[in-house]
């Protein structure tokens, strides 16, 4: 069944029958039939690309909010764990899908940026986040989305569908690559005072 797409991945890192227990914070799951590591946004296109046919897919990626069965998937998981790019614009900050929460905070600190405190304690990747549309404190992260790339298109924060933990990418067939945030200057003591309290002020 997997013959053909694993022929097309040239060097793009895959495993067979890899145990997903580790790519959720419970601790489940059983093994996937397929696994891809895309290192890329490059790399994660061409995964998509290949997968128009009828192969199920998952994207996971720090899987807070997941369960696995035990049974495991049968399909191809893609994990953006090795998508941890992070670039600063001005007062834009993109960053992959692949991003923890709390590297996005620590990178907007270091760049003396505020705006996305509150997201420091919420247990999650960029793409997910921004799938869910997580928020805590009164605060989304829909606030600071400037647009979102997928691997479909480009769309502008009014684009999304944001709702109350929801957006278009929630349960559809693309697959978020980055995203944008619009952040403001702010002096860095201010930014981990609001850090250390977890909130935006």
């Amino acid at each position: 069944m997997y013959s053909a797409f694993i022929n097309s991945l040239g060097s793009v890192s895959y495993e067979r029958n890899y145990p997903l227990s580790s790519f959720n914070r419970y601790g489940t799951g059983g093994d996937a039939d397929v696994i891809v590591f895309p290192k890329t946004e490059g790399e994660l296109r061409y995964v998509c690309s290949l997968l128009k046919g009828d192969i199920p897919y998952l994207v996971i990626g720090g899987g807070s909010n997941i369960l696995i069965s035990d049974k495991g998937y049968r399909g191809v998981v893609i994990s953006t764990t090795k998508l941890k790019s992070i670039e600063v614009k001005g007062c834009l900050l993109t960053a992959e899908c692949g991003v923890k929460t709390a590297d996005l905070v620590n990178e907007m600190l270091k760049s003396s940026f505020s705006g996305l405190e509150f997201t420091v304690g919420i247990p999650a990747t960029v793409g997910g986040a921004v799938c869910m549309n997580a928020g805590c404190y009164g605060k989304t992260i829909s606030e600071k989305v400037r647009y979102v790339v997928t691997n479909k298109g480009v769309y502008n924060a009014n684009e999304c569908g944001f709702g109350y933990r929801k957006s278009r990418f929630l349960n559809s067939n693309e697959v978020i690559i980055k995203a944008c945030f619009s952040l403001r200057p702010e002096e860095s003591d201010y930014i981990e005072d609001k850090i250390n309290k977890g909130i935006e002020l």
